[in-house]
């Protein structure tokens, strides 16, 4: 859940409507500007799905009694949520292994500095998983897949960025993530 608090309330966005946001964003990209075309389409699934896996925890949000606020997909106790990436993640596979691979490496990206042993457990497996499923794709070109990553990962935080702040925002106003990038 992406939770945006006002004064009065809390804005509630579902982690896949973010990501349906995020595969908009791809869907409009001008492809032409890309390396290649190709896998364009799978890129634009990763960017659609990347986020399947909260749909199950988004179901039922849960109440931080410490914060005094729903949890949101950065404070969300870390288990539940490495158990449920990971089934995104297996869900996404069925359909698009490219797909799966980039949310993959996106996913990777957020625990790359933990020193967490659940953190590192789900890396080495999703390492394994990334391998794999680049042994099963036909002449990977690592310079296209990066190409693809960072777009999966620019469509991810601009489509963050509009969920976090009310239009408008002021940059000093701004959700904190984004305030340090002027």
């Amino acid at each position: 859940m992406i939770i945006r608090e006002t004064s009065h309330s809390f804005y509630m966005i579902l982690q896949h409507d973010h990501a349906f946001l995020s595969g908009e964003i791809v869907r409009h990209f001008d492809e032409n500007s890309l390396l290649s075309k190709e896998a364009f389409a799978h890129v634009q699934y990763a960017a659609y799905e990347h986020d399947r896996g909260w749909i199950g925890l988004d179901e039922t949000p849960i109440w931080n009694d410490r914060s005094r606020e729903p949890y949101s997909f950065s404070d969300y106790p870390l288990l539940p949520k490495l158990a449920f990436y990971r089934i995104g993640l297996d869900e996404i596979e069925e359909t698009s292994a490219y797909a799966a691979l980039l949310c993959s490496m996106h996913f990777c990206s957020f625990f790359a500095r933990s020193n967490d042993s659940d953190c590192l457990a789900f890396l080495q497996k999703e390492r394994k998983r990334q391998e794999r499923i680049r042994g099963e794709i036909q002449e990977v070109n690592d310079e296209l897949v990066m190409q693809h990553f960072r777009l999966l990962q620019f469509s991810d935080n601009l489509s963050l960025y509009l969920c976090l702040n009310e239009p408008g925002t002021s940059k000093e106003n701004e959700h904190p993530w984004f305030q340090k990038d002027s």
